[in-house]
C-alpha cells in the first residue's frame, strides 16, 4: 500500500496553482477524508458504495491507491484532467455528505516549493504520534529518545492525541531529518514531524503598508506600529512580507457575507462549488439551534441565513 505523507493542516489550509487548461504530466490524486476516519488509528479500506457516490458526484472514475498518515483516501484521478478540472471535481466530491474535506494532491511534495520559508533556521519540538496513543509511558518516552539520539521532554497533547516533544537543545533542520527517519522507524510509531522554528525580523524592521482605503483608520483590528491597539492582528507589518497568493487556500471564520450582490473585495476570492458561481464552498457553523435562521445545527450550507440580528443593528436603514 502506497503510504502518503502529507501534514493534515497543509492538506486543508494550503491550495493548489490553478492552471486553467494545462493538464499535468502525471494523473492528479484527490485526498478525501471522511468524517468517519476521524481519529481512526489504522487506515481502512475504501467503502465500494462510498467509492460509488463519490464517483457519480464527480462524474469520473476514481482508484483508490492508499491513505495519507493522518487516514484520509487518496484516490487516483484519470489522466489526461487539466488541474483546473481536477479541482472542480474535487470540489463536488467534498459537498458530499459524510466529507470532511477534500483536496487535490498533485504527487509532488506537501508544500509546494515556491511557498517554502528560506527562514527556516531550527528545530527545538517534535510532534510524535503513535499507533497506540496509550503507549506514552516513561519507557516509551526513554525508547523514541534513544532513536532521536537527543533527550525528549513531553510538553502537551494535541488534538489527534499525538504528543509535543521539546528536544534538550535546538538543531538543524538537516539534523531534524535524520531523527525524523529514526523515529518512524520504529514500529510503533505513525508518525514523527519535527516544528520549525522560524527566524523572526528584528522588531521595526518590516515596513508598514497603510492602504489607500480611506476607512483603514477605524480598522484598528489590522493596524501595526505605534499605536496599534492590543490584539491587534498586526496585518500592515505583514503585507511589508506578503500581500496573498492565490495558491493559498485560507478558511475565515465570521458571522457571513452578503452571497448575490457579493462585496467586490470578496467575489473573486471566494471558492465556488460549480462553475456558475452560484454555489460557494463552506460551513454554516451555528451549533444551537435556537439561533440558526435554519433551525439546524451545523451543516455544509454556507448559505444559511446565520445568527443576523434586526434590521439596523449594522448600521443600516431601511432593510438594507
Amino acid at each position: 500500500m502506497k503510504k502518503v505523507f502529507l501534514s493534515p493542516i497543509v492538506s486543508v489550509l494550503l491550495g493548489t496553482m490553478n492552471v486553467s487548461g494545462v493538464v499535468a504530466d502525471e494523473p492528479l490524486s484527490a485526498l478525501v477524508m471522511l468524517k468517519s476516519d476521524v481519529g481512526s488509528m489504522e487506515p481502512g479500506t475504501v467503502d465500494p458504495v462510498v467509492l460509488g457516490r463519490l464517483q457519480a458526484e464527480a462524474g469520473l472514475e476514481l482508484k483508490w491507491v492508499g491513505n495519507t498518515r493522518t487516514n484520509a483516501r487518496v484516490l487516483r484521478l484519470p489522466a489526461g484532467l487539466s488541474q483546473e478540472e481536477a479541482e472542480f471535481a474535487v470540489r463536488r466530491i467534498g459537498a458530499v455528505d459524510g466529507v470532511l474535506w477534500a483536496a487535490v494532491d498533485s504527487g509532488t511534495a506537501a508544500v509546494p516549493a515556491k511557498l517554502a520559508v528560506a527562514t527556516a533556521t531550527a528545530v527545538d519540538e517534535f510532534i510524535i504520534k503513535l499507533r497506540n496513543p496509550a503507549d506514552f509511558g516513561a519507557a516509551a518516552v526513554d525508547k523514541l529518545s534513544i532513536a532521536a539520539g537527543v533527550r525528549l521532554v513531553p510538553q502537551a497533547e494535541t488534538l489527534v492525541e499525538a504528543r509535543v516533544f521539546r528536544l534538550a537543545h535546538a538543531i538543524s533542520v538537516a539534523e531534524a531529518a535524520v531523527i525524523e527517519r529514526r523515529l518512524e522507524a520504529l514500529p510503533e510509531v505513525r508518525y514523527a514531524d519535527p516544528v520549525t522554528a522560524m527566524k523572526a525580523k528584528a522588531a521595526g524592521a518590516a515596513e508598514l503598508v497603510t492602504p489607500n482605503d480611506e476607512l483603514f483608520p477605524q480598522m484598528w483590528h489590522l493596524q501595526s506600529g505605534p499605536g496599534a491597539v492590543a490584539g491587534s492582528a498586526n496585518v500592515q507589518a505583514a503585507w511589508s512580507l506578503t500581500k496573498g497568493s492565490a495558491d493559498v487556500m485560507v478558511a475565515v471564520l465570521d458571522s457571513g457575507i452578503l452571497f448575490a450582490p457579493t462585496h467586490p473585495d470578496l467575489e473573486s476570492r471566494l471558492e465556488y462549488k460549480n462553475a456558475e458561481k452560484t454555489s460557494i464552498v463552506g460551513w454554516d457553523m451555528i451549533r444551537n439551534v435556537q439561533y440558526a435562521r435554519d433551525g439546524n445545527p451545523r451543516d455544509k450550507k454556507p448559505k444559511d441565513e446565520g445568527d443576523w440580528e434586526p434590521v439596523g443593528y449594522c448600521g443600516k436603514e431601511g432593510g438594507k
